[in-house]
Formats: C-alpha cells, sequence, structure tokens
C-alpha cells in the first residue's frame, strides 16, 4: 500500500509483487490493483491570505469578545445597583442619563480637595469602574510582546504623573484636558494607579460624610469594581505520559525536567578530533560528571567553555555543534534561578520546598497570593520576594510523567542513554512493544494532537485504511511519503553551519555595542534586531525618509515592522522585518504590503525604491511583491512531513512492526518522471496540481519506492554528475498504459460536511428602515468606510449631495464609470482614505468624508429584533417535483441557508424536510462536495457541488478539480444549472466512499 498524505487529501495505491520469502525483498511488481483519493477541507482556515489558524479561531475570539463584554455590563450594572441602594446614584432612568453626562474628570481631581455630594462621588466611582486599567498576569502574559509594551507605556505614563506633580492618575488626566495640550484617552493604565485613586478620594470624601460612607460600604463597592475572577484552570488539557498511561505529563519546569533534558543532552555528546579524525563516541564518566556539575548550576554554556572546562584541544568539535543544531548546552535552568532568588540557602532547603517554589512559580498567577506564600512560607525578604516574582520558568510540558522520570532519572545519570535507560527503568520502549493485531484502525489509535492539520489528515488516513482492508485484506507494507530533503552534499552542510556562526558573531558584535554606545546593560533580542535593522536601512524610515536618530531609535515613534504583514502571510523572519515611523504604520502601511500601500502613488513607490536598495536582496523582493505569495506551500510541506511521522507508529498497528518504510518527496518527484508519469494528465512537464488524481499518482510511485531505488538515487544526487544520465526502468511492461487507465476511470471522494457549525450570517449589522425601492424590495441601512466603497455601492448612497461630491471625486482622479471599476488604479487613487472626498462647510474648513451611508435593497435578509444580517452560507438545497397545477411534472428547488438549518436543528425539526406538503414530491437534497452523476450527453460523468445561491443556482465541478474558482470558468471546468436544466440532464445524486466506490444516495 502507498500512501501520499497531505494536509486536505489522502491518495494511496495498492500494489501486487513478488516478495523472496527469506529475505523478505521484492524481487519484482506484477500489477496495479487498485488507486484512488480522499479529499478533505483542511483542518485549518487561511483566511483567504495564506494564513493558518484553527477553524475555531474566529468563532472563539468572538465568544471571548462577547465574554468580556458582558461581565463588563454585568460589573457595572452590579455597581449601579449598589451605587443607587447608598444614595450614590439616583434611581430614576432619567436623572441617571444626566447623571452620566456629568464631567467625570473634574469631579476625580477636585474630590481630592474639596467635598462633593453623595451622587457627585457616584459619578467619579462610577467612571472608575468603566475604565479598572490593566491587570498583569504573571502566567498568561510571560514574556509576551505586547505585554511588554504595555508596561513600558504604564511606566512612560507614571513618571510623567510624577513629575507633573499630580497625586493621582484622575488628577492628572484632569490637568491635560483642563489645558487642552494632550491627550486624556486612548493610553495604557494600570490596575493599581485606580486602586490608588479610589482609597485616597474614599478617604478625604468619608471625612465629609461619616457614616454614608462607612468601611462596610467601601468593601462593597471596591470588590463591585475590581473584582476580577480567576483564570480558568487547564488541566485537562494536559495529554497523559508515554509509559504511565494513568499519570498526566509533567510541567517542563520541574527540577525532574530540567535534569531529564539536561542528561540526554550531556550523554548524548560525542567528540570528533578535526585534526586526527579520531571520534569519541560517548564522554568518559569523568568528563560526563564534570558537565553535570557544570550545567546543574549554569542557565547555559557554550562549547567553548565546555571545550576549556573538560580541558580538550580546540580541534575537538562536538557533535552539536559539528552538525550546526547547537551552539550551547542548556543547563537546569529552573535551579539557575531559584539560586538567585534563595543564594546561599538554596542548597539547604529541602526538596519538597523547592517543589513547592517551582509549582508556585507555575500554576499561582496572583501576585500578591505568591508574595504571601514568599513570606509566610519560605521566609524570603522583600528583596528576594522581588525577585521571585520577576522569574520566568519555560513553559509547557515534557512527554513523561514525574513518576516516570523519577524512575529514569537514575539510569540517565549512570551514563545510559535514553532508550536505555528507559530499559533499565522496566518500561518497553517504542520497538519492542508487541503489535496488537487489529484488523481496523479505531478512534483512539489516532493520538489527540494539538495541529488541526495533523488531526484532520490523520482521522481521514483512517478512513482510508479501513476501507481497504476491509475491501482487499491487510496491506503486507506500507509506505508513505515523507516530504523531505535527500541528503545534502558536504559543502552544502558546511555552508549552513558557517551561516549559522556568522548570524551568531552579528549579533554578539551587535549586543556589545547597544551594551558600550546604547547604554542597554542587557539587551533582550528585540533590542538587537532593531540595531540591526537600523544599521541595514542606514538609519532612515524605508516608507517615508525620516531620519532615525540614535537617542529616538528604541522609543515607541519607531516600530520594527512586517514588510509582508504577519497576520496575513505568517512570515516572521528577520528578511521580512525593517524599521517603519509608528505613525507611518498605523495610519498608512498597516495591514498592507508596500504595493498595496504605496504602489498607486508613481512619485512616492520611486522614492522608496530607491531608499531599498541599500537592503538584502530577499528584503527588496517582498518591498516588489504585488500580493502575498503562496508561501503557505512550504508550510503544507513541513506540515506533511509531521504527518508522516505520526503515520508510521499509527500504521504499525495495520501492518505489523517494521513494515511501515517512509518514501522521500523528493525520490518520488524524481521517478515520476523518469517514468513519464507527469504528462498523464495533461501536462507537458510537470504534475497538474489542479487534478485531485495526482495524488493517486503520487501513492503508486510510493508503493513502487524501494530501499535500493532510494539508495541509487541518494548517492547520485550528492555526486558531481547529479542525476543527470540516471535510468530506472518501469516496475512492468505496460506500466505508464496501465496507470493511466486506473487514473483516469477513477472517482475522486469528497468528505462531504452537513454538520450545522460556523458562521449563521453574516457579521455587518443593518438598520431596518421599513421602506421599499421602486421593485418593492425592502431597504436596509449601513454605513461603509470610503475605501471600501465599490462601484455597485454608489447607486445606493443615501444622501444625493454626497453622491454627487463622490462621483465628482472620481471623475477627477480620472475614474471611466463606463469601464473602471474598484479594482482599477484610478479607483485606488481615488479612493485612497489619505485623500478622500471634502465636503464644504460654511462655518469652518471643509469636512472629510471617511463614511458613507448606504441604502441596500435585500430580500432575503434575517431580521435578529432591532437589526438584519445578510443570511451568509447556504447548508443545502431541495430538489421536488410538482405534482399537481400547472407546473405538473417540472423540478424546483428550495435553498436552505445555514441559519434556517440551525433554527430547524433547534427547534427539533429536520433539518432536511423530506415531506413538502401537498403538491410537491421530494426528489434529492444537495450540500456542498455531495456528487451527483450524468449518464449521457456532452456532460456525461461524475460532478461534485460546489457551491449553490438564494437564486437556486448550483454550481458543478468535475470531481476530480481543484484549485480556486475563477469567474472565467467556463464548460467543462464548470456546469451552472437550476433544478429545472437537472431534470432534463436526468441527474442521479450518488454516495462516493473513502476509497471511490459508487453507490446510488438513498434520497
Amino acid at each position: 500500500l502507498g500512501l501520499d498524505i497531505g494536509v486536505n487529501s489522502v491518495g494511496w495505491a495498492l500494489v501486487e509483487a513478488l516478495v523472496s520469502e527469506k529475505a523478505g525483498k521484492v524481487l519484482k511488481f506484477r500489477c496495479l490493483v487498485d488507486a484512488g483519493v480522499r479529499v478533505f477541507p483542511e483542518g485549518a482556515d487561511r483566511g483567504g491570505q495564506g494564513a493558518e489558524q484553527s477553524p475555531n479561531v474566529k468563532r472563539r475570539e468572538a465568544r471571548a469578545s462577547r465574554r468580556l463584554h458582558q461581565r463588563k455590563s454585568q460589573r457595572l450594572s452590579r455597581l449601579k445597583i449598589l451605587l443607587q441602594k447608598y444614595g450614590l446614584a439616583p434611581s430614576n432612568e432619567e436623572d441617571w442619563r444626566r447623571f452620566l453626562l456629568r464631567d467625570p474628570y473634574s469631579l476625580r481631581a477636585r474630590g481630592l480637595d474639596e467635598r462633593l455630594d453623595l451622587e457627585e462621588i457616584g459619578r467619579a466611582l462610577y467612571h472608575i469602574a468603566q475604565r479598572r486599567g490593566f491587570k498583569s498576569n504573571r502566567r498568561t502574559h510571560r514574556g509576551d510582546k505586547e505585554t511588554g509594551t504595555v508596561l513600558k507605556e504604564i511606566s512612560q505614563l507614571q513618571k510623567e504623573i510624577e513629575d507633573a506633580g499630580a497625586r493621582t492618575l484622575g488628577e492628572y488626566l484632569y490637568r491635560l484636558k483642563s489645558s487642552g495640550v494632550g491627550r486624556v484617552r486612548g493610553r495604557y493604565t494600570h490596575r493599581d494607579m485606580y486602586i490608588e485613586e479610589f482609597d485616597t478620594l474614599w478617604q478625604k470624601q468619608s471625612a465629609y460624610h461619616g457614616e454614608r460612607l462607612n468601611e462596610f460600604i467601601k468593601k462593597e463597592i471596591f470588590d463591585a469594581i475590581f473584582y476580577q475572577r480567576p483564570l480558568r484552570i487547564q488541566k485537562h488539557l494536559v495529554g497523559m505520559c508515554e509509559y504511565e498511561k494513568d499519570r498526566k505529563r509533567s510541567p517542563r519546569a520541574t527540577w525532574y525536567a530540567q535534569r531529564f533534558r539536561m542528561l540526554q543532552d550531556i550523554n548524548n555528546l560525542s567528540i570528533v578530533n578535526t585534526a586526527t579524525g579520531e571520534i569519541q563516541e560517548r564522554l568518559t564518566n569523568e568528563q560526563r560528571l564534570k558537565l553535570i556539575e557544570l550545567l546543574g548550576r549554569s542557565k547555559e554554556v557554550t562549547f567553548d567553555r565546555i571545550r576549556k572546562y573538560l580541558g580538550l584541544p580546540e580541534s575537538c568539535v562536538f557533535n552539536y555543534e559539528k552538525d550546526g543544531k547547537k551552539s550551547k548546552l542548556k543547563g537546569n535552568t529552573t535551579e539557575w534561578h531559584l539560586r538567585k532568588v534563595f543564594k546561599d540557602r538554596y542548597d539547604e532547603l529541602p526538596v519538597e520546598v523547592r517543589d513547592e517554589v517551582v509549582r508556585a512559580l507555575i500554576f499561582i498567577d496572583d501576585e500578591e497570593v505568591l508574595r504571601r506564600h514568599a513570606r509566610d512560607r519560605w521566609s524570603l525578604d522583600e528583596d528576594a520576594t522581588e525577585r521571585l516574582l520577576k522569574v520566568q520558568l519555560e513553559s509547557g510540558y515534557v512527554h513523561l510523567s514525574e513518576k516516570a522520570l523519577k524512575k529514569i532519572i537514575p539510569h540517565l545519570e549512570a551514563g545510559y542513554r535514553y532508550m536505555e535507560a528507559v530499559s533499565k527503568a522496566g518500561y518497553r520502549r517504542r520497538d519492542e512493544r508487541d503489535v496488537e493485531d487489529v484488523r481496523l484502525l479505531r478512534p483512539k489509535d489516532i493520538p489527540q494532537l494539538n495541529n488541526p492539520l495533523v488531526r484532520a489528515a490523520l482521522y481521514q488516513m483512517r478512513k482510508v485504511v479501513n476501507a481497504i482492508v476491509c475491501t482487499y485484506g491487510r496491506p503486507d507494507e506500507i509506505r508513505v511519503e515523507m516530504v523531505r530533503e535527500l541528503k545534502l552534499p558536504i559543502k552544502r552542510r558546511q555552508e549552513i553551519v558557517r551561516q549559522y556562526k556568522e548570524n551568531e558573531r552579528i549579533n554578539e558584535e551587535a549586543r556589545k555595542r547597544l551594551i558600550e554606545e546604547f547604554g542597554i546593560p542587557k539587551p533582550s533580542r528585540d533590542d538587537i534586531i532593531k540595531y540591526r535593522l537600523w544599521e541595514e536601512c542606514r538609519h532612515q524610515c524605508p516608507y517615508t525618509g525620516r531620519p532615525i536618530p540614535k537617542e529616538a531609535l528604541f522609543t515607541e515613534d519607531w516600530d520594527v515592522e512586517h514588510i509582508l504583514p504577519l497576520s496575513r502571510s505568517l512570515d516572521d523572519s528577520y528578511n521580512n522585518k525593517t524599521l517603519c515611523w509608528a505613525e507611518e504604520n498605523r495610519k498608512r502601511k498597516h495591514n498592507r504590503t508596500p504595493f498595496e500601500a504605496y504602489g498607486h502613488d508613481e512619485a512616492r513607490w520611486a522614492e522608496i525604491v530607491r531608499r531599498i536598495k541599500c537592503l538584502p536582496k530577499a528584503k527588496r523582493n517582498r518591498f516588489y511583491m504585488k500580493d502575498i505569495p503562496d508561501d503557505f506551500i512550504a508550510r503544507r510541506l513541513n506540515d506533511t512531513a509531521y504527518i508522516a511521522r505520526e503515520t508510521r507508529a499509527i500504521l504499525e498497528k495495520v501492518a505489523g512492526k517494521g513494515r511501515v518504510k517512509i518514501s522521500k518527496g523528493g525520490v518520488t518527484a524524481i521517478l515520476r518522471r523518469l517514468w513519464g508519469l507527469e504528462t498523464i494528465l495533461g501536462s507537458k512537464d510537470k504534475k497538474n496540481r489542479e487534478d485531485h488524481r495526482h495524488h493517486a499518482i503520487d501513492a503508486i510511485v510510493t508503493a513502487l519506492t524501494t530501499d535500493s531505488i532510494i539508495k541509487k538515487i541518494s548517492e547520485r544526487s550528492v555526486s558531481q554528475r547529479g542525476l543527470r544520465g540516471v535510468k530506472i526502468e518501469a516496475p512492468w511492461e505496460g506500466f505508464r498504459e496501465d496507470v493511466k487507465k486506473k487514473v483516469m476511470e477513477m472517482v475522486v471522494s469528497h468528505r462531504v460536511r452537513r454538520k450545522i457549525s460556523g458562521a449563521l450570517h453574516e457579521e455587518t449589522n443593518y438598520g431596518i428602515l421599513g421602506t421599499t425601492d421602486e421593485k418593492g424590495q425592502s431597504l436596509y441601512a449601513v454605513r461603509k468606510a470610503i475605501e471600501a466603497i465599490t462601484k455597485k455601492d454608489l447607486d445606493y448612497i443615501a444622501d444625493e449631495k454626497i453622491k454627487e461630491l463622490i462621483l465628482q471625486h472620481l471623475t477627477k482622479h480620472g475614474v471611466d464609470l463606463a469601464r473602471d471599476d474598484e479594482k482599477s488604479r484610478q479607483w485606488k487613487i481615488a479612493m485612497d482614505p489619505s485623500n478622500p472626498p471634502y465636503l464644504p462647510n460654511r462655518n469652518g474648513p471643509p469636512v472629510p468624508v471617511k463614511r458613507v451611508r448606504l441604502h441596500k435593497p435585500s430580500s432575503a435578509m434575517i431580521h435578529l429584533g432591532y437589526r438584519a444580517v445578510e443570511s451568509g452560507s447556504n447548508h443545502h438545497i431541495v430538489i421536488f417535483e410538482y405534482t399537481e397545477g400547472r407546473k405538473k411534472g417540472r423540478w424546483d428547488g428550495e435553498v436552505v441557508t445555514m441559519f434556517e438549518a440551525a433554527r430547524r436543528a433547534v427547534s427539533g425539526e429536520p433539518v432536511v424536510k423530506r415531506d413538502l406538503g401537498e403538491g410537491r414530491k421530494f426528489i434529492m437534497s444537495l450540500s456542498t462536495n455531495e456528487m451527483v452523476w450524468i449518464k449521457d450527453g456532452e456532460f456525461a460523468g461524475f460532478w461534485r457541488v460546489q457551491k449553490m445561491d438564494v437564486r437556486k443556482n448550483i454550481i458543478f465541478r468535475p470531481h476530480y478539480l481543484g484549485g480556486k474558482l475563477k469567474d472565467t470558468d467556463r464548460p467543462p471546468l464548470i456546469l451552472r444549472r437550476t433544478p429545472s436544466s437537472l431534470q432534463e440532464m436526468k441527474v442521479v445524486k450518488v454516495c462516493i466512499d473513502p476509497i471511490g466506490r459508487i453507490v446510488r444516495a438513498g434520497d
């Protein structure tokens, strides 16, 4: 069995072979038994721009936003009730609205010096509750770049408050507002600022109002304003230990996990003497013990230091160093941190106390609780407590439980390598475990992986393999294609190591300059990157040409900016970064490529091109890109390699131990070309990736790839001649013809999702106007940004003056409305938000038109109380036949939206209604990816439902065709049909199982 597994497809092929009974080697291949392709949606959304995320991310983010809004509303509602209860706010709703109109900044400032009435105090407190400020969470915000920026701005604000001589945040903001020189809103503030102001304000006003503001009332109101629920514990998400099946995995920061990792690294070390060529496979016992002692007290140690410490000559190179994988070894970082906190006391601490401290740092997120523990349990003074709070332990979990670690570590300490230590500890290693005689794969055989792409692919692979086993029996051998580079020549390996060391040298030089010239005692990785980018762009912003002064480099005025937006490209590499003036980044560049932001302005674009000549070629190329490149293809390859590794362990349950082999993608491509299979699907010299059947061709080649073929190609790939002149005979006579016949007759299987999930309607809310247009369609109001206006929207602009103004603006910028639309260059220049049309103003300067009100007609809106939304996606279409009346005998259809399907499911009705009432007979229902068969005529064959619209148009594509739907597609690449035309074509609905077998559908 050959498997070609990708992130949205599984190609498979069965070939029959004659095998030597003694050696177990393939003597020759006889024939192709069967082949097919299973296609399914990826386990991740790419957002139309190549960025990957779980399908649940958008839903989760929206739910989190709703919860945040709901909790804030509940908090303010509770506070409102308390304020009214204690006479600090009016009970009447009309008076409440007037209460909210009072200036809270003035009250917060005056309340520090003079008597306020009770309602004025209540308004000041309500305003504090509306803001509350940022509260850092030491676990979730640990090492978070955004949190670091927030805290930095908060620190700057605190300094400004102190410099201004203001006693509280409220007093400082009131002074800014009164003077008109500074911005009041849009600042990062800390929770402690508000708590301090609350206490100060309450203390002052309680002196005037006595028992009306007693301690009991203070506590109630304080809790209502500042209470914050603790984080939910997520222990249920932690996986189980590989060897102790009933135990959870250990956090990576525990002493045992740290020592486990450190000992593994030490025991895996080998030494190569480059002068003599002598290889020392393992460290001596003395070397090992010395290194354990050194790493046990260090955060990390470079190989140069290890060489000196062990007394090795310069010519000795460690294996990690030689392979370019590491330049240093990490020590027991947890112990290193704790020694800095406890100093000389650390060695006297019992093991139980050390463990308690570590677990507290891992699991306690409340700083006050941690302070209390530090003082009461561990007898730490104030300085030591502050050092403890700053400790950032390693995050994540190892694959073993603490129980397993305690059993394995003594054997690692004795010098055994990991798999040897596992055996010594009494566990059965993976390669020693008995393979269960499992005929079919069960759902529990698929590991619970966090990667959604891999998880989806493995579940579909299980369906395919089970169907093959049920039909043809258990395969003797399984080969899986794994995308992996062929063996690299020695020169290329050396070049990679040189590049790695050169990058380290540059970073070290930058670190020294930041310390010596910029006065930064401990430069962070971000500081080094920012400095390198500053030198690279020659101290000038590539976008604006503004000089970047040395003293302003590390201020908030200058951003490290992604050339191709990170949210769209997922490219966080150094080659995708440059510096940008922060104001320009926020207002103009933002989430666009350089060409999208500036390409329409020829003069400015020419200046940018001139300025970026000093940048490396890789960066210049990113500036020139007109849109986001398909770099997710590279990520697909990486994910596919990950899938293949996980697959081996799973498939051994079917084929048996040692009977699952991994093929290299590079070998598959070479054999496909040598055997002439590239041209089977119509492409001249490369495989047609828009035809799903190319996955089956790859699977056929994978099944036929023997170890001897891999060896031959690998040896030739590293030789001077390369692969020129290599000839590998076809597996049997007539091989290409057999493959072509099988590929052309196969039917691609598509996974059908009838599940009601995802968005039930579009996100945009429309106002219900209650009026209609001349065609009788209801009108709905919506506001749209000027840059988002389309040509069609021009007819819907509500204000005739604004409409005329925009038409004049478009004409002024060379837009020909008879020819140009929103995709044209002239339109983009005219509708650029930095160049809006201006509305004349008799009382002052002209007003820029940034947003436009539209009155859009629609007959398919969903009314949700006071608002309306567009229906969004459709769940299915029901095809029925009229059984009486004028239309008797004719087919028609009814489209069911996702919203309507969800309503039916919630109310207990059938989602697909087969009882359509008198005069209508149910024929079939069609959902996306379901298949129909056309027996005769020009379009005979199997067609897949691509999508349907509210006008009952159904779009079909050939079962084998992939790629995006294009407006230019015409038959036979696409069929657009209505229910009545399906009747004329005698369409039959069919079901295709995971391995391509065809059965007539039940409906």
